[in-house]
């Protein structure tokens, strides 16, 4: 048994779990990809692709800095989480109402992205 199994099938994981998400990026769009509920959700998706693929190469290097290079990909994950609440305030209906709040968000996203690609120390610590 090979010392870093679990390395391996964290990986295999990582990689079903990212075309699993891309196949349901192509059946959203495809859906309908004029409504802006589908397309939120394929943004959410394809954000949640580009987490799994950094974090599976990044995880996967030997060489520390490289891999801290690669792992700043995984601020998509702010992405994710703005897309995601912007999504459901559009099921819900209430994308009028929370608009100032869908607004605020996609500002502190732009600014944590910001700074965390000026000085990546403070992403990755």
């Amino acid at each position: 048994m090979p010392a870093n199994i679990h390395l391996i099938i964290h990986d295999a994981i990582g990689i079903l779990s990212a075309a699993v998400m891309a196949a349901v990026v192509v059946f959203i769009l495809a859906n309908d990809h004029k409504k802006p509920l589908n397309i939120l959700l394929a943004l959410t998706a394809t954000s949640a692709i580009v987490f799994l693929i950094s974090h599976v190469i990044g995880t996967s290097i030997a060489d520390h800095a490289l891999a801290g290079q690669i792992l700043m990909w995984n601020v998509s994950v702010i992405f994710i989480c703005v897309f995601n609440f912007h999504c459901c305030m559009i099921a819900l209906h209430r994308e009028k109402e929370m608009r100032w709040l869908i607004w605020l968000l996609y500002i502190v996203r732009a600014a944590f992205t910001a700074v965390f690609l000026i000085w990546p120390s403070t992403f990755i610590l």
